[in-house]
């Protein structure tokens, strides 16, 4: 009887020990179950954090915002991640530009620049060319002169602008004898027009040769530029640039807010700005590889001052009793020839200087948004190399960046009165 009842008593121990790990094994797999769902919970939520809203606006309805109030529109879009679709502007290195039709001032438009940390080669398709339409994320990091900063960008897709087919294109495929002869007339004409304006009398030379007879080597973007918009010429003229500034202008500097002629072998730099009809013309003396810096370009000594007038490229000495005399070539009578009957009176003498607006060129501290006027500033000297600019301003607009920009206390003192002093 023992024995039965030990028997018993063994197999009641068995069959509650197997109902405990039932129910430890139930209680087990509801544990799992919601660890299961607590994790794609929490990558749930990763993918929101991950993914953050996208804003999508066209390149002038991004800048409109900051035309019509750009301190509130740089608070609206901070920390924005923004997809902007708009007209490819230059494209280098691993810079990207968007164009606007949103005027900044008189004479620039917005711009969005987009940079990336891959070479653009390597990102965008080989066939994109500049005028396309072309779309890109970012996110804003800051805002600049009529410059718009996205940073983190990522390419989306284009499409392309097919140019069409022009009628002197077609009229060129079926009847090229005639449009040669055409085009023959045509030049014959212009070149006329031009020799009918006479030179002025004052004109120490005339800017009429072709710049690309000097095989120059043009850079779209300019290190240490914090605008984007300063362009760069180089060439070998041997001190005669006056010549080609003309020529140069014309065919790569009309985009340009900065545009800088470095003469590498005359030793000279030429800064180049249009007003109404006139070039004016700014040569310093060049600093060795300048080309390659912002902050060292046209800091050399200012060794003379012209205007050029587009009209016919009549140079004109800004100053016509300094013993110096840049273009030496003469006016031939041939081009000044007087016509046959009296012509109405040219301009003789240049513009009102006073009337026209002129570019000041500052070093700014990009922490603290005070300018210098002067390199040598014991203040503008101690700018960190990250915080260090160069940026130009319109004299007639300083009063707009009031509170924007400080002047500097020791150097820029002349221009508190539009500009809060730091």
């Amino acid at each position: 009887m023992k024995s039965k009842k030990t028997i018993i008593g063994v197999g009641l121990i068995a069959l509650l020990l197997l109902s405990r790990c039932g129910a430890n094994s139930s209680k087990s797999k509801e544990n799992s179950d919601a660890i299961i769902e607590t994790e794609i919970s929490s990558e749930q939520v990763v993918d929101s954090v991950d993914k953050p809203e996208i804003t999508k606006l066209t390149a002038d309805e991004l800048a409109l915002k900051f035309k019509q109030d750009d301190s509130q529109a740089k608070k609206d879009c901070e920390n924005i991640t923004y997809e902007i679709t708009g007209t490819l502007g230059y494209q280098l290195y691993h810079t990207l530009q968007l164009l606007t039709d949103v005027s900044y001032n008189d004479y620039y438009e917005f711009q969005i620049n987009f940079d990336f940390d891959e070479k653009l080669d390597d990102i965008l398709p080989k066939d994109i060319k500049e005028g396309d339409m072309i779309t890109v994320q970012g996110t804003f990091k800051r805002y600049m002169l009529g410059t718009i900063y996205l940073e983190n960008p990522v390419y989306i897709s284009y499409e392309p602008v097919e140019e069409p087919e022009t009628e002197s294109e077609t009229v060129k495929e079926t009847e090229p004898e005639t449009t040669k002869a055409t085009e023959h007339k045509t030049t014959e004409t212009t070149e006329a027009v031009i020799e009918t304006i006479p030179h002025r009398e004052n004109a120490i030379g005339v800017s009429d040769k072709d710049i690309e007879s000097l095989n120059p080597v043009f850079y779209d973007k300019v290190e240490n530029d914090v605008t984007g918009d300063w362009k760069c010429l180089v060439v070998d003229a041997n001190g005669s640039m006056p010549e080609y500034v003309l020529s140069a202008y014309n065919k790569y500097g009309k985009k340009a807010k900065v545009f800088v002629i470095e003469d590498t072998t005359g030793k000279q730099a030429i800064k180049a700005s249009i007003s109404e009809n006139v070039l004016n013309i700014e040569i310093h003396q060049y600093v060795n590889q300048e080309e390659q810096d912002a902050k060292l370009m046209l800091s050399g000594d200012l060794l003379a001052e012209y205007w050029i007038y587009t009209d016919n490229g009549d140079v004109m000495d800004k100053n016509p009793f300094a013993p110096k005399e840049i273009i030496t070539e003469p006016i031939t009578e041939s081009k000044t020839e007087p016509p046959t009957s009296p012509p109405t009176q040219p301009q003789t003498e240049p513009p009102v200087q006073a009337n026209e607006p002129k570019t000041l060129q500052f070093i700014l501290n990009l922490e603290t948004n005070c300018v210098h006027i002067n390199a040598n500033c014991s203040a503008a000297q101690q700018i960190s190399p990250e915080n260090y600019a160069v940026i130009e301003l319109w004299d007639n607009e300083l009063g707009n960046y009031a509170y924007t920009y400080w002047a500097c206390g020791k150097c820029s003192k002349t221009y508190s009165s539009e500009l809060p002093k730091f």
